[in-house]
């Protein structure tokens, strides 16, 4: 398969060569387990505590507990929150968001509260402001978005929470190396990442703490990181985390700016067939775009693109097997039908003119035949 036809970056990003290449060294070399007292332990430690100095210093954050993953990061900060209260959701969230918040607030018998968006996605700041006059435990509002790649006004939304002494806690899992992050700039208590979006591996995600309240762990049986997430830490791919994220950072600027002319292309070749990507209205990262096909089941399309050899998604992959319209273009007003003809392209590092061009080709070719 040619690595340039995966248009599947906001599902998951092939490992940085470099990044791949460190852990690899560091499995190899680093025996130790971090918690043990000798000098292969203590190796390993050094390593470890120095990807956890550099994650906190790239992000503005004060304390960082390495995860599983950005799924793992939410569910421990929607869990972990110490405190009572309503949860105030996006409607747009990851289901790792949704899911937990939802789960907690049912355990408890309080509110989550779903916030709603515009038509381009975004967050009603009015109604969250009359929603946090309810006691509020936390608000969690994803920075942007995993199928519009619509960008959230955070630092508005944290803003709005101060005045009411509420912490904000937002899933970067997409907008990690690809937006500046400061956690003080923004205002926010919490942030989750996941690595595997960004070049590291998959397996390897954190959740960055600033300001916040001691959290309750969610596992038990082992005193690493805090007591808050007990079991050995994973050495090779922390420091992975850390080298994929400096090298995004190093390299935003140029590489948003190659990514969105490759989007702006597509959508531009396209918008006779599809119309304006689905967030277009509102501040946008610059490699995903969402686009209806009226008329064409997403599924279909998505098969024949595969059998012509790209991959182009539905919307999220933990959801697109499930087979059932997405919730986010339900909140933006779209009918369950208009939502089953959504596809998401995403694009990144292997992306270039000619395998867009190749799949403008591809994609109006299928497109007629299926109206046709």
């Amino acid at each position: 398969m040619d690595p340039a036809r995966y248009f599947d970056h906001a599902a998951t990003t092939p490992v940085d060569p470099e990044v791949r290449a460190c852990v690899q060294e560091i499995e190899q070399r680093c025996l130790g387990n971090p918690a043990s007292p000798h000098r292969f332990g203590r190796a390993a430690r050094e390593l470890l505590e120095s990807a956890r100095a550099e994650l906190c210093a790239l992000l503005g954050a004060e304390q960082l507990v390495f995860t599983s993953g950005a799924s793992e990061a939410n569910n421990l900060a929607l869990y972990g929150w110490p405190g009572a209260g309503q949860l105030l959701i996006s409607a747009i969230e990851h289901k790792a968001v949704l899911q937990p918040a939802e789960a907690r607030a049912a355990r408890e018998g309080r509110g989550c509260t779903r916030l709603a968006v515009d038509s381009h996605g975004l967050v009603c700041l009015e109604q969250l402001a009359a929603c946090l006059a309810t006691p509020t435990l936390l608000v969690s509002v994803m920075h942007a978005n995993n199928e519009l790649g619509v960008v959230q006004p955070l630092a508005a939304i944290a803003t709005e929470a101060r005045r009411a002494g509420v912490c904000v806690h937002s899933d970067a899992a997409q907008s990690a190396g690809k937006l500046p992050i400061d956690m003080t700039a923004l205002g926010i208590q919490a942030l989750s990442l996941s690595g595997h979006k960004l070049g590291a591996p998959q397996g390897i995600g954190a959740l960055a703490l600033r300001g916040a309240p001691a959290l309750r762990p969610l596992l038990f049986g082992g005193a690493q990181q805090g007591g808050l997430r007990p079991g050995t830490e994973d050495t090779a791919r922390a420091v992975g985390l850390a080298l994929a994220l400096r090298k995004a950072r190093q390299a935003q600027a140029r590489e948003n700016a190659r990514l969105q002319a490759l989007r702006d292309q597509l959508e531009a070749e396209l918008a006779d067939l599809s119309g304006p990507a689905l967030g277009s209205g509102a501040p946008r990262l610059p490699h995903i775009s969402a686009l209806r096909f009226a008329g064409v089941p997403a599924e279909v399309l998505i098969l024949r693109l595969d059998l012509a050899g790209f991959a182009i998604s539905s919307g999220a992959a933990c959801s697109s097997s499930a087979q059932e319209p997405s919730h986010v273009a339900a909140a933006l007003g779209l009918a369950a039908d208009a939502g089953a003809e959504l596809v998401r392209i995403s694009l990144g590092s292997r992306s270039d003119v000619d395998a867009v061009s190749a799949l403008v080709r591809a994609l109006r070719r299928n497109v007629e035949a299926l109206r046709g």
